[in-house]
């Protein structure tokens, strides 16, 4: 009898070793069957980029330290950047504009200010647009000057995968000065 204890030992140890590389292998094998996202698609600045149904240009960016006047001056705790957007809702249907977003080189994402209320041709946190037609306006965000990726938000609350560069440039103006943008029309006026 010692020895079928021994065998049988034995045989415990193998089939333990061949149901553990059997495990291994699937695992192996389901992992490698997992295909990576895509990486995501760049754009430079002034270039169409097709967002879902919108079409998006983003075709300047403005650095201010703030705007509007008296009480109803506001300040940024960073700096605000304007990014002059041209939006077509290419789809069928009238269709609210997500929200976008820019991403830092690390990856840190930061959100819409929520109330641009004051800004020139600021076009708002709700955005409604009508199939073949075009909303032009700026979004706004408060971040540290550098360059940036805007990014729309889809409705699965994740990252489009098509993204604007936005490098960094600024422009000559006086603090707290702003170009003036008019909202909802394809021409800025001239000055």
């Amino acid at each position: 009898m010692p020895i079928l204890d021994n065998h049988s030992g034995r045989a415990n140890r193998l089939r333990h070793l061949c149901h553990s590389s059997a495990f291994f292998l699937l695992l192996l094998a389901t992992t490698g069957c997992l295909k990576p996202p895509p990486p995501p698609v760049y754009h430079p600045m002034g270039e169409r980029a097709q967002m879902g149904t919108f079409s998006v240009i983003a075709s300047e960016t403005i650095w201010s330290n703030g705007f509007g006047e008296g009480p109803a001056a506001r300040s940024p705790a960073n700096r605000f950047l304007a990014v002059k957007l041209t939006i077509v809702n290419s789809g069928a249907n009238e269709t609210l504009v997500p929200g976008f977003r820019l991403l830092d080189s690390s990856g840190k994402s930061y959100e819409e200010v929520q109330d641009g209320q004051g800004f020139p041709g600021w076009i708002g946190s709700l955005r409604k647009v009508k199939p073949a037609d075009t909303l032009d306006g700026v979004v706004l965000f408060d971040v540290t000057p550098h360059s940036y990726d805007l990014a729309m938000e889809e409705e699965s609350g994740q990252m489009s995968l098509v993204r604007i560069t936005l490098p960094l440039r600024f422009t000559p103006d006086a603090p707290g000065k702003v170009e003036r943008i008019v909202p909802h029309r394809t021409e800025v006026p001239a000055r």
